[in-house]
């Protein structure tokens, strides 16, 4: 019992000193967008065959982000398909197939 509630006072003691450093981001609405087609030759013995992805630049009037359209387009599909399943399974097994597109690396700025 002591030794929770050590580690209990401890943890709040480090919630409040770490508070007030803590600053919330504020939402900012896309004005902007902006669609890429990156390509990347990865293999240099075979440059007929670049790496590409299609990407997606979002523009607001203080904050952007640079991500993978392959994969946002991906997420959406395989939650639709999840919710679809769920919706139909009838209590019985489900069983997801994840198809992974596109680059999990988020720029923002």
């Amino acid at each position: 019992m002591f030794i929770h509630m050590k580690w209990l006072i401890l943890s709040g003691l480090e919630l409040m000193t770490w508070a007030p450093c803590a600053n919330a981001q504020q939402t900012d609405t896309a004005q902007v967008l902006v669609h890429y087609k990156f390509l990347h030759v990865r293999d240099t013995t075979n440059r007929a065959n670049p790496y590409t992805e299609n990407m997606v630049l979002f523009v607001g009037k203080t904050a952007s982000v640079y991500r993978s359209y392959d994969k946002q387009l991906q997420d959406a599909l395989f939650k639709k398909q999840m919710q679809d399943q769920v919706a139909n399974s009838a209590g019985s097994p489900i069983k997801f197939n994840r198809r992974f597109a596109g680059t999990p690396t988020e720029y923002f700025q």
